[in-house]
Order: C-alpha cells, then sequence, then structure tokens
C-alpha cells in the first residue's frame, strides 16, 4: 500500500521540490521566491500583463540568477501560473486552470506543470473532489499491475514500524 505522506507524493510527482512545498503546489500555492530585500523590497516589480488579463509579479534573486514570474488573477488574487528563470532559462512553470470549480477556496482543477532538466511535461486533472472529508489512513492503496511485483514504500515517520 502507498500512504499519502510527503514523501510518497514526491514519488508520484516527479517534480524536484522539497515535499513540504508540493502539496502547497498541487493546491493553487506554488512556492515564490523572496527578493533581495524580502517579498516586496526591490527584487520584486509589479505590473499589468495585457495578454493574460492579469497582474505579473516579477522576482529577482540578482546574487542566485533566478527570476520568478507571477501570474495573479484580479480580485480573486489567485494565481493562475509561475514561470522560474535562472540566467535567463526557464527552468520550471506552473499553471492552473478552472480555478473556482470546487469553489473560491477549494483548489484548481487543472494543473501542468513542466521542467527543463529533467525534461517533464505532467498534466493532472482532479475529478470527483470532496474538500474536506475524513479518510482512513490506508483507503489510498492502489492495484498493482499485473505481473509487477508490489514493494512497500514507507513514509519516514513510519520505518521501522
Amino acid at each position: 500500500p502507498l500512504r499519502a505522506c510527503p514523501q510518497n507524493m514526491g514519488r508520484l510527482v516527479p517534480i524536484a521540490l522539497p515535499p513540504g512545498e508540493l502539496v502547497p503546489l498541487l493546491l493553487g500555492r506554488p512556492p515564490v521566491l523572496i527578493g533581495e530585500d524580502g517579498a516586496g523590497g526591490p527584487g520584486a516589480t509589479l505590473a499589468w500583463d495585457a495578454d493574460r488579463a492579469a497582474y505579473r509579479v516579477r522576482i529577482v534573486q540578482a546574487p542566485t540568477g533566478l527570476r520568478q514570474d507571477v501570474w495573479v488573477q484580479p480580485g480573486s488574487w489567485r494565481i493562475l501560473a509561475t514561470v522560474l528563470y535562472r540566467g535567463g532559462e526557464r527552468v520550471a512553470s506552473v499553471a492552473y486552470g478552472q480555478l473556482d470549480a470546487l469553489g473560491p477556496a477549494g483548489p484548481p482543477t487543472l494543473l501542468r506543470m513542466q521542467t527543463a532538466r529533467p525534461k517533464i511535461d505532467l498534466s493532472l486533472e482532479l475529478r470527483d473532489v470532496t474538500l474536506d472529508a475524513s479518510i482512513e489512513p490506508d483507503a489510498f492503496t492502489p492495484p498493482c499491475p499485473l505481473g509487477m511485483r508490489a514493494v512497500e514504500l514507507p513514509c519516514a515517520a513510519t520505518r521501522g514500524r
């Protein structure tokens, strides 16, 4: 059985993020860089992007060579997309769709993540979602495909049990 812990989520979604940042990313809250003097310091700018009909926040960390563009929906202030660059090269991006399908506080139901190295293009669609439902810890047990051997993947907190 596969438990829904941060380590196993990282195995299912092969994006190079610490496990604690992956779940917020899936829920529509991607990690955001901190500008040179804090998030609102001189390393951050705000502009209107008419093509996307959204605000674009650009955050620059000159010492690291990182830049992040984050598009924010006016009114709801939800993140529509983000792109991370290193030295002018696109490193990773995340785009969200159907932001309000599960209500104004629910997660987006469409998600597309792309990375340059390794080259990954992953699209996720949430279907048949129930928010805040209680689930049994062992409820998420995918069947093992025919011809494959099942291997237990314990979470860090359950090792040795």
